[in-house]
């Protein structure tokens, strides 16, 4: 996405917010502050004004001559990290401060603390750390999982369109994804927390302190490759080779591998842009001299195409988990004691929700239809297999469950026999694209009928999906209507 695209969406947004009004406490104290949970040296806290550039400056100014002091003593990083806390205040006063004094700080907010609006830019203005108990690689925006990080709140500065545009100057200087700038616009005047995984890797937030696995497991390989992915994707943005596919990981087993130096190893094989790829996971996990923020290890990419080249990635410990995974579900018993896991005990199921037509077909005749509700849950396992529920409500009191056994986000390999049930029975599942009647196999007399009922005559080709019990011939149908939609726009060309 060009940046004149950005622009233009955040204009549309911006004049199609409403305006509301702001009512805030004093300006944010800055002081000499220590959270060795968070690696903090400084302490901001109230709501972001004009001058906080000036406090902040000569609070760093007398962390440094205290610094200087101390330089025998490791744990005093050149780049100090401010623990955040304020429920919003002004772009303006945050424009000021990253301007003035960006790549001095790193960022931080601590367990129940709060950092809203022009506090979540700030934070996202954290620059990594020299040294120290702050380490030298991406990381210097730090969020602990009891912690509230919103794009947005009800005591910030409205955002128009000039305060838009400093935003999309500001997003290439701050390594930031342009899906934030678009967030913080959108957020103008509600929260919208960072709540789940997928977001934090998706934006370069680290999450910490958190639980790491126990040991590394085709899932936990997976799912480190799959949440550098937005990384990846940018770095082949900046090289101009934009991402032109999906990534595709299908009849490839992540494979644990032995490795020397006490680390573990494992390898995802992969396709980007239609080149053959390899994802390596170096995990050495947390120990009791590991901060509780750090590192547990690194995942690089092979990425082959006219030459072969390589990317490196630092690793933190929420990134083995499932991006559907809330951030709070990864809290350590003890803070500051390491914790392992299994992966898969701490991973949320990753649901999806769609609306469409429920219908039944008994003796080749549709007898029952009514709108209604799916929900699909997958729930992955250690070894990448994962169990899928569906639920069907119509809302008239009977909501049908059925599960299905299959390969983790990767498809069905070669041998690999799916399992079915329907209400806890075995059953038969199929999905067809144009599921009109006739002789073909996997046509289901009926399905045409409640096409043509879901689309009010407009298509008889409804993508459909099918449980059929072969004991009673009774079969239930389900007819997505994004599904029904895309057949319309292909009927009509």
């Amino acid at each position: 996405m060009t940046m004149s695209r950005i622009f233009s969406m955040l204009i549309l947004v911006c004049v199609s917010t409403f305006t509301f009004a702001t009512s805030r406490a004093v300006a944010a104290t800055v002081t000499a502050y220590t959270n060795n949970v968070m690696s903090c040296f400084l302490k901001l806290d109230g709501p972001i004004e004009s001058g906080d550039a000036a406090k902040i400056s000569t609070a760093l100014k007398e962390y440094k001559s205290v610094q200087i002091k101390a330089d025998s003593d490791k744990n005093m990083p050149n780049v100090p990290r401010i623990c955040l806390h304020s429920e919003g205040g002004s772009y303006g006063a945050a424009f000021e401060i990253i301007n003035q004094l960006y790549g001095q700080f790193g960022t931080a907010v601590t367990s129940g603390g709060r950092c809203e609006g022009p506090c979540a830019l700030l934070f996202m203005a954290g620059a990594s750390g020299d040294g120290g108990t702050v380490d030298s690689r991406l990381g210097g925006r730090i969020v602990h999982p009891f912690a509230e990080l919103s794009f947005g709140g009800a005591h910030s500065d409205e955002i128009d369109v000039l305060t838009a545009a400093k935003l999309v100057a500001l997003q290439e200087r701050l390594s930031m994804d342009p899906s934030i700038i678009l967030a913080i616009l959108q957020a103008n005047g509600k929260k919208t927390l960072v709540e789940t995984v997928g977001q934090a890797a998706k934006w370069q937030i680290r999450v910490g302190p958190v639980v790491t696995p126990g040991k590394l497991t085709p899932l936990s390989i997976w799912t480190a490759c799959e949440n550098m992915r937005g990384l990846v994707e940018r770095r082949l943005l900046f090289l101009g080779d934009a991402p032109r596919d999906e990534w595709d990981y299908r009849r490839h087993d992540p494979v644990v591998q032995p490795n020397q130096w006490g680390s573990q190893r494992g390898t995802a094989e992969m396709k980007l842009n239609a080149y053959p790829s390899e994802c390596e996971v170096i995990y050495y996990g947390a120990t009791d001299d590991t901060a509780p923020t750090d590192e547990v290890g690194y995942v690089s990419f092979a990425l082959k195409s006219s030459e072969t080249f390589e990317l490196v990635f630092t690793v933190y410990g929420s990134e083995f988990f499932t991006g559907s995974t809330p951030i709070s579900a990864l809290i350590r018993d003890k803070e500051t004691v390491p914790q392992s896991v299994l992966v898969s005990d701490r991973n949320w199921a990753i649901t999806s929700v769609d609306r469409g037509l429920c219908a039944m077909i008994e003796n080749e005749t549709l007898t029952w239809s009514a709108e209604c509700l799916r929900e699909d849950r997958e729930t992955p396992a250690e070894d990448m297999t994962s169990i899928v529920v569906t639920t069907l409500d119509s809302g008239s009191g009977i909501v049908p469950e059925a599960t299905m056994t299959t390969e983790y986000r990767r498809g069905w390999p070669d041998g690999f026999e799916p399992e079915f049930t329907f209400d806890g029975k075995p059953i038969t599942f199929w999905g067809d694209g144009m599921p009109d009647e006739g002789d073909e196999a996997g046509n289901e007399p009926g399905a045409d009928a409640a096409c043509r009922v879901f689309s009010d005559g407009a298509s008889q080709w409804c993508p459909t999906d099918f449980w059929h019990d072969e004991a009673t011939g009774m079969t239930f149908l389900y007819i997505s209507k994004g599904g029904l939609e895309q057949s319309l726009v292909f009927s009509s060309d």
